[in-house]
């Protein structure tokens, strides 16, 4: 396994016999299938350099094989929603969506792969887990869908309820909880108070969750919506 961490002698592409090896592993006991997943995340592994492996079609079929069973520990779905995220899979999206409802650190993870994932369907999916009952479960698909939002994390920020954002990253699990309610609606005190937690002017912050709302289905209170309204006007009478 140490062969698929970092520089290790392998900056050359990994050789397919070895990922077909520990692919064939990841159907074995649970403790050879964790292994074996975090060997080829580390080597699926989005950083300053390039990833040493990509998976073929059929290591995807297998991936997919082993994501489908019930069985299949947390540890090791972890590092294979790692590498269904940096591809992109789209064909992991309805394997992904017949393990919800799970539990509650399950349903985070997998919403934060949808997300990452992207598309059609895995954002339709998400915008619809948005109006769940649960609030957990609202809170964890808006998570996946603000993966999509700009790349200066501002609406990161502007969708946690305590405006700090988010590092995906981080490995504190309890971060998921930290995105807003998507059913709660935002209000004018909430624009005040990011506004001078962000130091930005209101109408900037308020233009901002207008577009969010349109985007991933929130709402806005009538006060809110005047603010971001009265921005947009402002702005077209004063171009810069």
């Amino acid at each position: 396994m140490d062969l698929a961490w970092g520089n290790m002698g392998l900056n050359c592409q990994l050789p397919s016999f070895l990922a077909d090896c520990l692919v064939c592993c990841l159907f074995g006991s649970p403790a050879l299938s964790l292994a074996a997943a975090w060997a080829l995340g580390a080597m699926n592994a989005a950083g300053d350099n390039k990833p040493t492996w990509h998976p073929n079609s059929q290591q995807i079929k297998q991936l997919l094989t082993v994501t489908k069973n019930p069985n299949c520990e947390m540890e090791t779905l972890h590092w294979l929603c790692d590498i269904f995220s940096n591809e992109k899979t789209l064909q992991a999206v309805d394997t992904l969506l017949l393990l919800l409802p799970v539990s509650t650190s399950r349903t985070r993870m997998i919403m934060q792969t949808l997300g990452a994932i992207g598309g059609k369907q895995a954002v339709d999916a998400l915008k619809t887990f948005t109006q769940d009952a649960d609030l957990e479960t609202r809170c964890a698909a808006l998570g996946g869908l603000v993966q999509a939002c700009d790349q200066d994390k501002l609406d990161w920020k502007l969708l946690t309820h305590d405006l700090s954002g988010y590092d995906l990253n981080e490995d504190d699990q309890d971060q998921y909880l930290q995105w807003s309610d998507p059913q709660a609606p935002v209000t004018a005190a909430r624009i005040a108070e990011a506004a001078e937690i962000l130091k930005q002017p209101a109408g900037e912050i308020a233009q901002r969750y207008a577009v969010l709302a349109k985007c991933f289905g929130l709402t806005m209170e009538p006060e809110a919506l005047a603010i971001a309204e009265q921005n947009t006007r402002t702005e077209a009478d004063h171009p810069n």
